[in-house]
């Protein structure tokens, strides 16, 4: 989509209109857009404000569709932007992510649901809904595509969750395997029974991703 300068917030003389002078100021602009597309050509000279308003060296804040960064203005007319580079290497990012997915193999239908996976660093919070139905039996639940692959766990992780059989709540196991795949089980991989309500409710899981 094109520039939009109402997401653009411009910090010289906003709180200090006198004090601007010669020190560089830090602004902001927020966009769906990726970085890719709007690195180059994207912004109008003087990013569409008065010429005094951003100038060369002050430093801009992206928010964009795919990062969060800092960069510096190289040049105004025609604008010209040059990402930080030399940040400390031991800064944790932060991602949140959806995933649109479905439980499968103990119910006549699917379970659709929304996944959502919250990364800091190389660990990943996993936070799976609740399903449940009348089940037709089957040794396990598993998920109809893998997690997304920024959380691929590092090894073959198995935790205890809460499961339910029959209407009846037990411990068991669920599998995350190094290529997403997931599966829920019953202790000691007993098949679920027919006819009764059978899943397992929310579950957030921490795991240390590749």
């Amino acid at each position: 989509m094109p520039y939009t300068p109402s997401t653009f917030f411009t910090a010289s003389g906003v709180y200090n209109a006198p004090g601007y002078g010669a020190a560089s100021a830090l602004h902001t602009y927020k966009t769906p857009d990726l970085l890719g597309a709007i690195m180059s050509g994207y912004f109008p000279d003087f990013f569409g404000f008065d010429p005094d308003r951003v100038r060369t060296d002050d430093v801009l804040m992206l928010i964009t569709g795919d990062i969060r960064l800092f960069a510096f203005i190289t040049s105004v007319a025609p604008v010209g932007l040059i990402a930080f580079s030399d940040f400390p290497g031991n800064l944790v990012t932060q991602s949140i992510t959806t995933q649109s997915n479905e439980y499968t193999g103990i119910w006549a239908l699917n379970q659709s649901v929304l996944i959502d996976f919250v990364k800091q660093g190389n660990e990943c919070l996993m936070t799976f809904p609740s399903g449940f139905d009348t089940s037709i039996g089957g040794p396990f639940i598993s998920f109809v595509s893998p997690v997304i692959p920024e959380v691929f766990p590092t090894v073959d992780f198995v935790v205890p969750i809460e499961v339910m059989d029959n209407s009846v709540s037990e411990i068991g196991h669920m599998l995350l395997k190094t290529d997403g795949s997931v599966k829920v089980f019953r202790l000691d991989a007993v098949p679920f029974s027919i006819g009764g309500t059978a899943g397992f409710p929310t579950q957030s899981i921490k795991i240390r991703t590749i």
